[in-house]
Formats: structure tokens, sequence, C-alpha cells
């Protein structure tokens, strides 16, 4: 590696604490908002606000030559964390004891990473459990073993999850938050062989019918429908045959052998919209 770019790494690195640093301070300064908003009468947006926000940021990264669109994007992220942040507070403030959420999946599944991702912004400590279904995710709130389940609904590229409405409609269950989380897929194997060298590709069903154009385009490679997405991928690295694959994620992939992907992420990139639901009636600000 060249100084040059050993000196240029540096002050990247140095230019990523700060802008971690700055985080920091916001969410110092959202917490004292929150704070004052404690009283759940209160609204936790202010719509007019917000747009002004964005409107000034967007002018101010057009004149430093930035993107207009890419920093409102990004600032569009931050105020959601700080509404799910301060609708948190309130929640907690009434409740400090450990939230149980149920999933279906294991660890690394696309339920579990948007579960964290939903969960993240409050102060109570959560565990995450996961189950074979989203029947047995359902029947663990229902039977108390879990105050709530985090369910798929719908995704852009195959609409409704029916099975969850079916379940929902069998259960003295309710709607209470939404996760809009982007699905990206990749194509996992032990190497980085050949494509042409795959002959068994498995996945949740879900993640099948969202990759179907990719996976008809195949020849000589059978389609086997697993559990779930990081099931698959678990599967595959223990098998230790080079010639099977799986669909999952690139997190699936960090907490397994396998590390390589074969096929880019950008080859089938769906929005997926996750509702938790709880076994009872809780009033919570939607997300």
């Amino acid at each position: 590696m060249s100084d040059s770019l050993k000196s240029l790494r540096n002050r990247l690195d140095d230019v990523d604490r700060r802008l971690v640093e700055a985080l920091a301070e916001r969410q110092r300064l959202v917490t004292e908002v929150a704070a004052l908003k404690a009283d759940p009468a209160l609204p936790l947006k202010d719509a007019e606000r917000e747009r002004e926000l964005l409107a000034r940021v967007s002018q101010l990264a057009g004149a430093q030559g930035l993107d207009s669109y890419f920093v409102e994007s990004l600032y569009r992220r931050i105020l959601e964390h700080s509404i799910r942040f301060q609708a948190a507070r309130q929640s907690d403030a009434r409740s400090n004891a450990t939230l149980v959420v149920a999933y279906q999946g294991v660890e690394g599944s696309y339920s579990h990473t948007a579960a964290r991702s939903h969960f993240a912004a409050g102060s109570r400590e959560v565990q995450f459990h996961g189950y074979r279904s989203f029947a047995a995710a359902v029947d663990a709130v229902v039977r108390r073993e879990a105050d709530v389940a985090f369910l798929p609904i719908e995704n852009s590229l195959t609409g409704s999850i029916t099975e969850t409405y079916d379940l929902l409609s069998g259960a003295n269950l309710h709607l209470i938050g939404e996760e809009v989380h982007r699905v990206e897929h990749c194509l996992l194997a032990l190497k980085p062989v050949p494509l042409g060298l795959i002959r068994r590709i498995g996945s949740h069903p879900q993640a099948l019918a969202q990759c179907s154009s990719f996976l008809d385009a195949l020849q000589d490679c059978r389609v086997e429908i697993e559990e779930d997405t990081a099931s698959a991928a678990m599967l595959v690295a223990e098998s230790g045959d080079l010639s099977r694959a799986a669909i999952a994620s690139e997190e699936a992939a960090a907490r397994s052998p396998i590390r390589k992907r074969i096929t880019p992420a950008s080859s089938l990139s769906p929005a997926s919209r996750c509702k938790p639901t709880p076994a009872f009636h809780i009033r919570l600000p939607s997300c």
C-alpha cells in the first residue's frame, strides 16, 4: 500500500469517527427531547419541522457538491430512527420487563434482521426467539411464551403473504407497528465457483419466488425449499458440497462458514414489510 493511499484512508477513518460522534451527540439531544415528550398525548412527529429540515439539508448538500437526494434519503432514515426512539422511550417508561419477540427462522434470517432493526431504538432488553413456522411464532404469543410476533405481511415482488393474514384472522391479535425492510438476496456458496457448476439451490419459498426469474434461467439446477434463508445457508455450509448454494442475506453468510457471493446482491432487491403482532392491543405509535 502506498503512503498516499494509507494517508487518505487514515483521513477517511478520522472523518468516519467524527460522523459517529456527531450521530451520538444528536442521539443525546433526541433523548432530551424524548424526556420532554414523555406524555403519550403529545405528538412525536412534527411534519412541518421535518419538511423544513429535509429542505435545509438538501440545500446544504447541494452547496457542498453532494447528491442532495442521497443526503435527504440519509436524513429520512435518521429522522425515522429518532421518532422510533422517542416512541420506544414512551413505551419503555411504562415497562422495564424484557420484551420477548417471536419470529420465523433462525439468527441471520430476514425476519430476525428486520426484528432487530425494529426494536433497536428501545432501551428495554429484547430477546429474540426463532420458530420453525409463522404459525408457531403466533402460537408463542397466544400461549404467552412471547410478547410480540414479528411477521412479514407483503413484499414488492410477490405481494401479500397470505399465510400471515390467515393466521391473524384466526387469532385475537392486533397489529401495532411496521418495519419496511430492504431485502438484498445473495447466492451463497462455500467458494466462488462458476455459476454453471451449481446444481442445487435452497431457500425459503418466499425468497425462491422473489428470485424466480433468476432461477428459471439456470440449467441443470434443482431448487429446494428450506425452512428459512439462514437455515438454507447453514445447510450449504454443513454439506461441504461445492455444487450446492443458498439464497440468503450477507448476514446469514457472516453467521456461517459461507463467505462468498457468486452472484451480486443487486440481482434481486425487493422490499418487504413486516409487522409485529402482540397478544393484546398495546398503544404504540406506528413506526
